[in-house]
C-alpha cells in the first residue's frame, strides 16, 4: 500500500497527470454569448473584448448563425447558434460597440385564425 501512495505523490505521477489534463484542454475558447428575447426580437449578445468589428464575420447557414473571428491572435473558435423557427433574417441588425456584439432577429408575427 505504501508503494501505491508513494507513486501517487511522486513528481512523475503529478507531471503525468498535468500532461493528461493539457491534452483535454481546448486550445481555443468558445465565444461567450447570451440569448434573450422580447416581444419583437430574438437577441444574441456576444462578448468580444479587443476584437474590432472588421474582424468579425457573421454568416447565416440555414437555421444557424455562425460567428467567426478573423484575426491572427484570435483566442476564440467560431460559434454556431441555432435560431428558432419563429425568427426571420429579413430585417436582422447587428451592432458592435465597446466589445459587445448584439444581433437582433425580428420575430415572425403569427396570423390569427378565425374559428367557425
Amino acid at each position: 500500500m505504501e508503494l501505491i501512495n508513494d507513486f501517487f505523490q511522486s513528481k512523475h505521477h503529478q507531471s503525468l497527470m498535468h500532461n493528461i489534463d493539457q491534452i483535454f484542454q481546448p486550445n481555443q475558447k468558445i465565444i461567450p454569448i447570451d440569448i434573450s428575447e422580447n416581444r419583437s426580437f430574438f437577441i444574441i449578445t456576444a462578448t468580444l473584448a479587443g476584437i474590432p468589428k472588421e474582424n468579425i464575420n457573421l454568416e447565416l447557414m440555414g437555421d444557424q448563425l455562425i460567428i467567426n473571428i478573423n484575426h491572427k491572435n484570435n483566442p476564440y473558435e467560431k460559434r454556431k447558434v441555432d435560431l428558432p423557427s419563429y425568427v426571420t433574417p429579413n430585417g436582422m441588425k447587428a451592432r458592435h460597440r465597446d466589445g459587445i456584439l448584439q444581433i437582433k432577429f425580428p420575430k415572425i408575427k403569427g396570423e390569427s385564425i378565425e374559428i367557425n
